[in-house]
């Protein structure tokens, strides 16, 4: 499900990077935000959940998405 996901916005990205050039950086954030989001949203908002999904750790995750988790 989430590779799916991940492979449609690789699809994304390579067209767009075809089109104009892009900052590398920008790019791979801009990727890892969204497949981040996706795997919150599949795992109903669920972030410790999503991270396990997606192979890191909670606290990665939440700096990825420039989050501090409330106490």
């Amino acid at each position: 499900m989430i590779s799916q996901s991940i492979a449609k916005e690789t699809a994304s990205i390579t067209a767009a990077t075809a089109v104009a050039p892009v900052n590398l950086k920008d790019a791979v954030s801009d990727f890892e935000r969204s497949c981040i989001d996706r795997a919150i949203t599949s795992c109903q908002g669920d972030k410790r959940v999503a991270a396990r999904s997606l192979g890191i750790g909670l606290s990665t995750l939440y700096r990825k998405i420039g989050h501090t988790p409330k106490e």
